[in-house]
């Protein structure tokens, strides 16, 4: 709420007054998908340091309820964060283990971890052109820029990491 107070005096309301209202965590999921449906937005959520969280059983409980709720959300029963990133993590196994009773059994990762995901993330020509277009500009070359992004492209395969690679000793 304080970092909204003076940007979205309205959405800083909202969360103070939400805020008050919390006392479990079915409080905190509700409010997570009420906050995100107002937004009408993708929320990203970061987590840094979750190495030293793991051992607390109420962080491990805030977790395995944003996992719940995005399981939910997958099936459109739920509205919650677009993504979770956890930062500061040795290994998710450690944090996969302390999920789940050692009674309880499950074939899939609970980080969704065995899920394809579909996304795209590869750049198609179009989009290697402006990266092209840009260099080309700042040093006012006239070249075919549709060529080599295309040429780009066929050794990269759109491979983002590749594609910055090339540019940047291009």
């Amino acid at each position: 709420a304080k970092a909204f107070r003076i940007t979205d005096r309205n959405l800083a309301d909202f969360l103070k007054k939400s805020a008050d209202n919390i006392d479990s965590f079915e409080g905190l999921s509700d409010f997570i998908s009420n906050w995100i449906y107002k937004l009408n937005k993708n929320v990203l959520l970061i987590m840094d340091e979750i190495d030293k969280a793991s051992s607390n059983q109420v962080f491990i409980s805030f977790i395995a309820m944003l996992r719940d709720k995005f399981l939910l959300s997958k099936d459109g029963r739920d509205k919650t964060f677009h993504s979770v990133i956890l930062m500061g993590v040795y290994d998710v196994k450690t944090l996969k283990l302390k999920l789940r009773n050692d009674n309880e059994t499950q074939l899939n990762s609970p980080w969704n971890i065995s899920e394809n995901l579909n996304i795209d993330f590869a750049f198609s020509e179009k989009e290697i052109e402006p990266m092209i277009a840009d260099y080309a500009d700042e040093h006012r070359l006239n070249i075919d820029i549709s060529a080599i992004s295309a040429k780009i492209y066929y050794y990269t395969s759109g491979a983002p990491f590749l594609v910055s690679q090339i540019c940047k000793v291009v």
